[in-house]
């Protein structure tokens, strides 16, 4: 029995491990498409899990996109955040 709970506590470290490597990883934006107008489209290759972690993800880099990808100055405008997954064409 008590060899049977190291494998489980090992396994159970190992998973927690392996999310913190997992959500420790930066985003890196691979392409982005400007049409000078009222949108951006950036193409990432790892985006956090969570609905929460993308959005402050967003929040915090999002005075970089406006400085890097600027468009015109309207009332409206988008940015469309696109994980590759397996990948773009």
């Amino acid at each position: 029995m008590n060899n049977k709970c190291k494998k489980i506590a090992l396994c159970l470290f190992l998973l927690a491990g392996t999310y913190n490597l997992w959500t420790l990883r930066p985003v890196k934006i691979l392409y982005a498409y400007s049409d000078f107008g009222s949108t951006v489209f950036l193409v990432v290759d790892h985006l956090p899990w969570t609905d929460r972690d993308k959005i402050r993800w967003y929040l915090t880099y999002r005075e970089e996109f406006k400085r890097k990808y600027p468009l015109l100055d309207q009332d409206w405008f988008r940015y469309y955040v696109i994980d590759i997954g397996n990948g773009f064409t």
